[in-house]
């Protein structure tokens, strides 16, 4: 006989939730493994399998056995989860402030995602409601309905912590959809943290948010708007010493003006830290809007105690349009500027234009401050800066003359010819 690895407690328990009182089992023909759930809910079963190919069960029987395992483990709960998951949600729940009953809900939707065997059965469930799903969360987790519904309120610690994305839930209503569409993760990595990792922010995030690099411009760089980098120093050295929240600065211009590197040289003049909220994950793969935003929403939650800033480029991609909700994540105006309001960590964003993004929403940042590529004497200026010495003068004037030769592009082009160290004519 085939043995199978125990599955937790906590975990079977709420696999023989989903079948049993809420009905399941109904729909357990239609699984494409449905021997391996049985078999690691059942253990001692003797041929107690459903598939082609394989023995099968009488359905009175198999629901007498399923009622009596749901009965034995219903007056426990089963136990608790994992232990390394249970230390590590308590360890961020510390940290974020979660309430009881939002700690509970966390570990729940980290197994679902996390357990390939809790995930199955939660497809036994087809496409179920809000009411239906709360109702079932209230039930296995041993809550009210209205805890419930609290921890999943948009402005709930834990949904405003980016950690899963339950919107709409607390509605009763709400088109019918998959449990594990209705209560999503923003990555894989957040639930392979929780059970396996140490459960740090920088676990939490990796893929997500990582440290910026350091600028290689200086602010005296930026002549032309030395004005405008004065107010916003002055602000932000400020609100930061204050600890205010709400701070947000947006930085425009087209592609190579010095955007990015001007925000690490503001993070440097607060002596801030700077965390980018990536575009890209490790393996090359773009991180949808939503996903970007549950990072910058995870970040501003596990790193406000610390002297950081936070940098959101290609800002335009995730702020919805004039009159216009963003995809299917529906992220709306009002959700955007309750975000923007809340933060407790000052943001630099980043956006080649601002002209598709709506003024109301424009309207919504502290400071804006527009990056023009520069004139000719200003990439001389920078070429004689940067440039290795000996390079020729006329070879700088030709340079310079070169319209779309931006900061960015010059400070990279210095690098390597300065590492390259070819001979010069």
């Amino acid at each position: 006989m085939q043995s199978y690895e125990p599955i937790n407690p906590r975990i079977r328990y709420w696999i023989l939730g989903f079948l049993v009182p809420f009905k399941g089992i109904n729909q357990l023909d239609t699984l494409t493994d449905s021997d391996h759930l049985l078999d690691s809910i059942l253990p001692c079963k003797q041929e107690a399998h459903i598939g082609r190919g394989r023995p099968r069960l009488n359905t009175a029987e198999l629901r007498e056995q399923l009622q009596r395992a749901w009965t034995a483990v219903s007056q426990t709960q089963g136990g608790k989860v994992p232990q390394r998951l249970q230390s590590n949600v308590r360890k961020i729940s510390a940290i974020a402030g979660f309430s009881e009953a939002e700690s509970r809900v966390l570990e729940f939707v980290i197994c679902l995602h996390g357990y390939p065997e809790m995930r199955l059965a939660s497809e036994t469930l087809d496409e179920i409601n809000n009411k239906t799903l709360i109702q079932l969360l209230a039930s296995l987790l041993g809550l009210s309905l209205e805890a419930v519904r609290q921890s999943l309120r948009c402005n709930s610690k834990l949904q405003r912590s980016g950690l899963i994305e339950a919107r709409g839930l607390h509605y009763l209503g709400g088109s019918p959809a998959p449990m594990t569409v209705k209560l999503e993760l923003p990555s894989n990595n957040v639930a392979e943290a929780l059970i396996n990792g140490q459960g740090s922010p920088e676990e939490l995030l990796y893929d997500t948010v990582k440290i910026a690099p350091l600028p290689t411009l200086k602010l005296s760089d930026y002549g032309d708007i030395k004005e405008y980098l004065a107010v916003a120093i002055s602000y932000l050295k400020a609100v930061i010493e204050d600890r205010s929240h709400g701070v947000n600065i947006l930085l425009h211009g087209s592609p190579g003006t010095g955007k990015t590197q001007l925000a690490g040289l503001l993070a440097a003049a607060t002596r801030c830290k700077m965390y980018e909220v990536l575009a890209e994950d490790s393996a090359g793969d773009q991180i949808q809007p939503g996903g970007r935003l549950s990072a910058y929403r995870s970040a501003q939650y596990f790193f406000s105690s610390k002297n950081v800033m936070l940098l959101f480029d290609e800002v335009e991609e995730v702020l919805p349009k004039p009159g216009a909700a963003l995809g299917l994540r529906n992220i709306t105006k009002s959700w955007m500027n309750q975000m923007l309001e809340d933060n407790s960590i000052p943001a630099v964003w980043i956006s080649n234009s601002v002209d598709c993004m709506d003024p109301a929403m424009i309207r919504r940042f502290d400071i804006v401050i527009e990056l023009n590529e520069p004139n000719t004497a200003q990439r001389l200026k920078l070429l004689k800066k940067y440039a290795p010495s000996g390079l020729d003068k006329q070879l700088l004037q030709r340079l310079a003359h070169q319209e779309h030769l931006t900061p960015a592009v010059i400070a990279r082009a210095a690098k390597v010819v300065g590492k390259a160290k070819t001979p010069r004519r």
